[in-house]
């Protein structure tokens, strides 16, 4: 196989936003999409989280593609197996340019809390271990930490505290099986974990997104039912 090369070049990112950007928003809330989703399409469902002071933004993944066949609904993708770590880094440097991008249309000392559902729980969670200041919030949504993130340097020095796993039970995607594993994993690096559970499968019902963003996250590993 003859050998590869790479290049960087520029992106056009998109981003869709609903609340103020006049300086006043004391919170921001950062949606990331799962695999084959659109960003507007997450920022409608993250609506409950709507507020006078709150600006939610739903930056979109840089690869597009037609779900089906060649034509139709467009989905978008943060990354895949291929050529894995420069897709890490690419969407990593994204985030955040758009955080530096918003932060002088917000208010002094805004706190940035982060939802990422199903394939976007992995990106949320590489990019809380990266960014600074640390986030406020950390909802992982229908996923898990990403599972080569170094969780004991995680645990030494917290980006967030505690991260909030939030899963349907009929999640087709998240097993029993699957969610101890995960469990044990955060409990033997010692991540401090909340779990939130609740009656539905892969998906954001409005209704529970408002109850757990109205539940302060605490520090105990304990289960909550929403």
């Amino acid at each position: 196989m003859p050998p590869a090369h790479t290049i960087s070049v520029e992106r056009t990112a998109h981003y869709w936003t609903r609340g103020p950007l006049d300086g006043t928003a004391s919170t921001v809330w950062m949606g990331l999409h799962g695999y084959a989703q659109r960003a507007a399409d997450l920022l409608d469902d993250m609506a409950p989280l709507e507020a006078e002071d709150t600006l939610l933004v739903a930056p979109e993944a840089l690869s597009r593609f037609y779900r089906r066949g060649t034509d139709g609904k467009v989905g978008a993708s943060w990354m895949t197996s291929a050529a894995r770590e420069d897709e890490i880094a690419d969407y990593l440097g994204y985030l955040e340019r758009l955080r530096d991008a918003l932060t002088p249309s917000l208010g002094p000392e805004a706190t940035w809390c982060v939802l990422g559902f199903s394939q976007g729980a992995a990106t949320a969670s590489r990019w809380a271990a990266h960014t600074e200041p640390p986030l406020g919030r950390l909802l992982l949504w229908g996923g898990t930490l990403a599972h080569d993130l170094d969780l004991a340097a995680w645990a030494a020095q917290p980006p967030v505290d505690p991260v909030e796993l939030v899963l349907g039970n009929t999640d087709r995607y998240l097993t029993d099986e699957r969610i101890a594993q995960e469990e044990r994993r955060l409990t033997t690096a010692a991540v401090a974990y909340r779990i939130y559970r609740y009656n539905g499968g892969h998906a954001l019902p409005p209704e529970v997104l408002m109850r757990v963003a109205a539940q302060s996250p605490g520090a105990s590993p304990a289960e909550r039912r929403c």
